[in-house]
């Protein structure tokens, strides 16, 4: 666990896209990992489907924020990190609604790269193919034990957008001689709304073969990005990210605030804060508001010789 989280926090400094949850920085505290990340007001795909839009989002809704993960998995995978250097081709393993925030702002980011695959030297972990993944979201050729590739991310988003869609999950037998049939069939009561029906059964033929169970027969990053800019371009303009997730969005990070009591707590409650740890001047520090704190705490933290001062 600990080697993965620290490899998580290397692919993520390493991968700048705005769709992408940012890490600071890599942090060491008496011996323990601490990642520091971009801070997200919002919530899940997952809690507003629950909480919000318990039959799916509208179409164009769904639609930018797919097109958000599918840029951000097609980099990870593509792109160089910084000049002549090769790509890391992260694949993330555990893309669904869980893990697509979406902001009070109208931002989407995909979090949550703690079982990634990706090539990189300073990688600590060993990447087996049977770790854990959302059920329902796991593509068949992982459960067979074949390399993990793009097609792995291109099937979870495939399903990620149906349920966004509909709020229903789609249901893949394990036979893939009927998938056409068994899929196809769940697929004609998708009816997304603000779409014509041209573009819906674009959307269905893109859906489908997004989760083909031959990983070979699914569409590259490529295509599922191009598909998908062409059915927004054709879709009407209204509601924008922005002012849906003000509507829906906003409630749901609201209600969890209320729920952890907003962010008040005092930073000498923050778990890996323990009494014998080195931290200096821990009385001065208790006595500040909870954002002086933090700063002073970061400022400390990021200092090269944290520990020596500290002892």
């Amino acid at each position: 666990v600990a080697t993965r989280m620290r490899d998580e926090a290397r692919v993520l400094q390493s991968l700048r896209h705005p769709n992408i949850v940012g890490v600071h920085a890599l942090l060491d505290y008496a011996g323990r990992p601490v990642i520091e990340m971009e801070p997200l007001q919002g919530v899940s795909l997952a809690t507003v489907l629950r909480e919000r839009c318990r039959g799916g989002v509208p179409a164009v809704i769904a639609l930018t924020i797919g097109t958000a993960v599918a840029s951000a998995l097609d980099y990870a995978y593509n792109a160089p990190v910084a000049r002549g250097d090769k790509p890391l081709h992260v694949v993330h393993r555990d893309v669904n609604p869980a893990n697509v925030v979406l902001t009070i702002q109208g931002a989407v980011k995909l979090i949550d790269f703690g079982i990634a695959k990706s090539h990189f030297d300073e990688r600590e972990s060993k990447s087996l193919y049977m770790v854990p993944g959302h059920l329902g979201f796991v593509p068949p050729e992982r459960m067979e034990g074949a390399e993990d590739t793009p097609a792995v991310d291109v099937y979870a988003l495939g399903l990620t957008l149906f349920q966004a869609l509909s709020g229903k999950t789609l249901l893949i037998g394990a036979d893939p001689d009927a998938h056409a049939e068994r899929v196809g069939r769940q697929l004609q009561h998708l009816v997304p709304e603000g779409l014509v029906d041209s573009a819906q059964q674009r959307l269905r033929d893109l859906l489908l073969a997004m989760t083909h169970p031959d990983p070979a027969q699914r569409p590259s990053w490529s295509d599922v990005g191009s598909t998908l800019d062409a059915l927004l371009a054709d879709a009407p303009e209204t509601p924008s990210l922005a002012d849906w997730a003000t509507e829906h969005v906003l409630p749901c990070y609201e209600v969890k605030l209320q729920a952890s009591d907003g962010n008040s707590r005092d930073v000498s409650e923050v778990q890996f804060l323990e009494t014998d740890d080195p931290v200096a001047d821990t009385d001065e520090i208790a006595l500040l508001g909870p954002d002086e704190a933090l700063r002073e705490l970061r400022v400390f933290l990021g200092a090269p010789d944290w520990e020596r001062r500290g002892a």
